[in-house]
């Protein structure tokens, strides 16, 4: 799979940045399940996490082959 992103690529706010030190992906999860509830529109949000997972998981399989090539 080729790399599309860097998570090092991903910008945030300094405030976002900040709250993120101190909380997981599953509490941003509930967060916008609260404000969806409150009938805010959260598919930024929402695609935000997507979008982070897929980083994750593009960097981790490019980590596996890199590692796994260097074997050979």
């Amino acid at each position: 799979m080729p790399r599309t992103k860097k998570t090092s690529d991903l910008k945030a706010s300094p405030e976002n940045a900040e709250w993120m030190k101190s909380h997981s992906r599953e509490d941003l999860r509930a967060l916008a399940g609260e404000l969806s509830g409150r009938g805010e529109d959260v598919s930024d949000i929402m695609r935000a996490i997507t979008d982070l997972e897929e980083v994750e998981a593009e960097e981790e399989e490019w980590e596996r082959t890199r590692v796994d090539a260097d074997d050979e």
